[in-house]
């Protein structure tokens, strides 16, 4: 689930951290660009779009408070570290040839994946890469 504007600012403040206009446009760049799996650089790019003064350095340890309070998730993906804002479990399907990343909500699939491996659900990030399929050069089911 995504978090809203409202609970990403209340628990910033509870935290201690001083709700600085930067942080706040961080905050909604990362509401407005959740669906994409955003790198970094994008949520940086879309910052400077707003403020244009906004350091890098401001927007990634923003992003490293968000993620230390649980707020969202870092992960790799060709390089470049994402950012996963979707709270409940899913799978992240990854087009291997777009880069493109869709969330897929299985939450059985993942409570199987967890309970295989141990640990509890919220503590993995379950990422499925789609290679080539039919009409792609890839093998179909039926062949």
């Amino acid at each position: 689930m995504m978090i809203s504007e409202h609970e990403f600012l209340e628990k910033l403040r509870r935290s201690g951290m001083k709700m600085t206009p930067q942080r706040i446009i961080i905050v909604r760049a990362i509401i407005r660009y959740a669906d994409e799996h955003p790198s970094i650089n994008r949520i940086y790019s879309a910052a400077q779009a707003v403020m244009p003064t906004i350091s890098f350095s401001t927007v990634y340890s923003t992003i490293k408070r968000l993620e230390e309070l649980g707020l969202i998730k870092l992960f790799d993906w060709m390089g470049k570290t994402r950012i996963e804002a979707n709270r409940r479990p899913h799978l992240n399907i990854i087009d291997a040839s777009t880069g493109s990343i869709r969330d897929v909500e299985a939450p059985d699939l993942v409570r199987v994946v967890a309970d295989r491996i141990g640990v509890k659900e919220h503590r993995i990030l379950v990422n499925v890469i789609v290679y080539g399929g039919a009409g792609e050069g890839g093998e179909n089911a039926s062949g």
